[in-house]
């Protein structure tokens, strides 16, 4: 019984956690963009403009400039110093995207290491509406690459000691005017979930195992009952 008690909080353990956003920005107050700014990839006048936007919930909007020949690439970022400075704290950044009629040409996440100045990208794949629980590993190999330092695990590990600026690089679609895009819940994740109901898959593992559990304590109870039954009748 005891095996079967140990067995059963174990695999719930593995399956319900609790989620611990380390720091987050979920912009909900009307009119702040949480210290967020927009500038184009080179640091100078954005391509596209920020705006808190109001849907209940609240999002950080993007809206593109007019429509013109090649591929315009904003970055929208937090350098407030302060909110995002250590990433060996997290497993994983996570957000929400959202793109209004299709996705944008290119989207990645990225940070900037605050000594060395190398920044580091990791490419986002996402679709046209909102894109929930977009995530990236902070771990070197998951996809992270340096523009322009050294490509190793130690450049990596120095590098998201102490960061001076993070956000999304976003590389609109040519050509076409006025793309709104949004940005949301953007945190840091300790990579424990929230409780929440199992995969079907998983559910149906559960109760697999759970069954087996049973029939096997069952067959030993009706095991030792027939064994009591003899002692006293012997």
């Amino acid at each position: 019984m005891r095996i079967i008690q140990i067995v059963c909080v174990l695999l719930l353990s593995a399956v319900f956690t609790t989620a611990a956003p380390i720091v987050s920005n979920v912009w909900e107050t009307p009119g702040s963009e949480d210290g967020w700014t927009i500038v184009d990839i080179s640091g100078g006048a954005a391509y596209g403009a920020i705006e808190q936007a109001d849907d209940g919930d609240g999002f950080l909007g993007i809206t593109g400039g007019d429509a013109q020949l090649g591929f315009p690439t904003d970055r929208i970022r937090d350098t407030t110093g302060g909110t995002y400075t250590d990433l060996t704290v997290a497993e994983r950044i996570l957000f929400d995207f959202y793109a209004a009629d299709a996705a944008p040409d290119k989207l990645y996440i990225y940070f900037i290491d605050t000594v060395s100045g190398d920044e580091w990208r990791h490419v986002v794949n996402v679709g046209a509406g909102w894109n929930y629980g977009e995530g990236v590993s902070v771990e070197y190999g998951s996809g992270w690459w340096n523009v322009a330092g050294p490509q190793t695990g130690a450049a990596f590990s120095n590098a998201i000691d102490d960061i001076s600026e993070i956000g999304i690089l976003l590389t609109y679609r040519e050509n076409i005017g006025g793309q709104v895009y949004g940005l949301d819940n953007f945190w840091l994740d300790d990579e424990q979930w929230p409780m929440a109901v199992p995969e079907p898959g998983v559910a149906t593992m559960l109760t697999s195992v759970f069954i087996s559990l049973g029939i096997t304590f069952r067959r030993k109870l009706n095991d030792s009952l027939s064994n009591l039954k003899k002692s006293l009748q012997s």
